[in-house]
C-alpha cells in the first residue's frame, strides 16, 4: 500500500507540474502577442506643430558661405508672403543660413506678392536661392504647369526648384499620382533638372511609397525625431518646424536643414548641360 501511494503521489505531482508549465506558456505567449493599431493619416498636412518639440532642437553650427558642401548639416527657411517684408541682409548677416526657398506660385493662377521682392533681396544678400510652386490636383497638370514656369523664370533660382504637394484636393488616387507624374516630367523637361518634392512624413507613407524615388525629397516632420520613409528613402532636407524664429523676419517661419553634406546636387548649374 505504501508503495502504491508513492506512486500516485508521483503521478499528481507530474500532472500538476505540465499543467503549471503550459499555463506559463500560454501568459508568456499572450504577453508577448503584437497587436497593430492601424491608425488613418490623413490627407492634409497638420495645421499645427509641437512648440515645445521645437524648443528643445539643437541646432547645428552654421559655416562660412564658402565651406558649402563640406559640412554635415546646413540651416535654411522657406517663406511666402506670409511673412511679410523680410530684412534680408540682416538674416544673412544674423540668422546663420545658407539658403532659402521662396514660394512663388500656387495652382493655376497664383503668383506669391512677395515673390520678385525676395528673390532679389535674398540673392543680394548673398543667400542661395530656391522657388517652389504649390501644387493643386484639382486645378490639373497644364493649369499648375503653366502658372508655375511663367513665374519661376530658370535665371530667378540657384537650386532645384520644388513642388510642394500637401493634398490629393479630393482627386481619386490613381488619377492623382499619374497627373503628378506627368507635371513632374513637364517640369524637369522645363528647367532642364529634376524638380525636388516636398510633403510631409505622413502623407508621404500613405501615398508615395517606392513612387518618385530618383527625386530629391523635403519632407517635413514637426518633431524632434528625423523623418522615417516607410520605404527606406533618404530625405535631401528636412523641414523640422513651422514656428522657428529669425533676425529680419516678424513671426514664425519654416526652418530646414540639409540631411547630406552633399549640397551641391542641389543646384540648377550642374544639370544645365543634360537639356
Amino acid at each position: 500500500m505504501r508503495f502504491l501511494r508513492f506512486l500516485f503521489f508521483l503521478s499528481a505531482s507530474f500532472y500538476i507540474h505540465i499543467g503549471v508549465v503550459q499555463a506559463n506558456d500560454s501568459h508568456v505567449a499572450d504577453r508577448h502577442r503584437t497587436v497593430r493599431k492601424v491608425l488613418p493619416v490623413p490627407d492634409v498636412m497638420p495645421a499645427q506643430a509641437n512648440k515645445e518639440t521645437v524648443v528643445r532642437i539643437a541646432l547645428p553650427k552654421i559655416p562660412a558661405l564658402g565651406t558649402v558642401g563640406h559640412e554635415k548639416s546646413l540651416e535654411g527657411i522657406d517663406v511666402s508672403h506670409y511673412q511679410g517684408r523680410i530684412d534680408w541682409h540682416r538674416v544673412a548677416k544674423e540668422g546663420g543660413v545658407r539658403y532659402a526657398y521662396i514660394k512663388a506660385s500656387e495652382g493655376e493662377n497664383l503668383k506669391d506678392e512677395f515673390y520678385d521682392y525676395n528673390v532679389r533681396e535674398a540673392r543680394a544678400a548673398g543667400i542661395v536661392v530656391g522657388a517652389y510652386h504649390f501644387y493643386r490636383p484639382q486645378r490639373g497638370v497644364e493649369a499648375n504647369f503653366s502658372n508655375m514656369v511663367s513665374t519661376i523664370k530658370r535665371g530667378d533660382i540657384d537650386l532645384l526648384p520644388i513642388i510642394d504637394v500637401e493634398s490629393t484636393g479630393g482627386v481619386e488616387r490613381k488619377r492623382f499620382l499619374s497627373d503628378l507624374g506627368e507635371f513632374v516630367k513637364k517640369v524637369e523637361k522645363h528647367y532642364g533638372c529634376p524638380p525636388m518634392l516636398y510633403t510631409g512624413q505622413n502623407f508621404y507613407n500613405k501615398h508615395f511609397l517606392d513612387i518618385f524615388t530618383k527625386y530629391c525629397w523635403m519632407i517635413a516632420k514637426y518633431q524632434e525625431t528625423e523623418p522615417v520613409l516607410l520605404d527606406g528613402n533618404n530625405p535631401c532636407m528636412w523641414q523640422y518646424t513651422q514656428h522657428g524664429r529669425m533676425p529680419g523676419i516678424k513671426g514664425n517661419v519654416d526652418r530646414s536643414r540639409l540631411m547630406s553634406n552633399d549640397f551641391h546636387h542641389l543646384f540648377m548649374e550642374r544639370y544645365k548641360n543634360r537639356r
